[in-house]
């Protein structure tokens, strides 16, 4: 049994001008500095700074072990709420790791601030250490000497 061939589509003889495109551009990210103990500075997303991780179809805010709906007001709701600025505080960047940046979440799992990822504290040394991490260290390096603040 054969399978018919499929019909092409008729093409006006009239030319109908496009509509207007209306080009989106990306919401621009908002970014925090930060002023290490030896003056170096590092310039960091507000997410990251805030533990906020993008999952697939939600935000989760690591340090409240929190899940934030997929919009960018309700982020930035949760990032000023009382509660989570309190936790904050609970997570400071460990005195080992500061330059790179990194929170103790809990005896398994640490937080990276400047790739905005959870690391197993079985591999923070290997993430640290690990190429991936140290270009996001030197963005930030770089930002810090060309990014102004609005």
């Amino acid at each position: 049994m054969s399978v018919p061939a499929l019909r092409q589509p008729k093409r006006s003889k009239k030319t109908t001008p496009p509509k207007k495109s209306i080009t989106c551009r990306k919401p621009e990210k908002e970014y925090v500095i930060l002023t290490l103990k030896d003056d170096k500075k590092l310039v960091v997303t507000s997410d990251g700074y805030h533990g906020i991780i993008k999952m697939e179809s939600m935000y989760l805010c690591v340090l409240c072990e929190t899940e934030i709906d997929l919009d960018d007001k309700c982020k930035a709701e949760h990032k000023n709420l009382e509660s989570h600025l309190k936790t904050f505080e609970k997570f400071p960047h460990l005195e080992g790791f500061v330059e790179n940046l990194v929170r103790q979440l809990n005896k398994n799992s640490c937080y990276c601030t400047i790739c905005n990822v959870m690391v197993s504290t079985n591999f923070l040394m290997r993430h640290v250490e690990g190429e991936a991490h140290k270009q996001e260290l030197e963005r930030a390096g770089i930002r810090a000497s060309v990014y102004k603040p609005k």
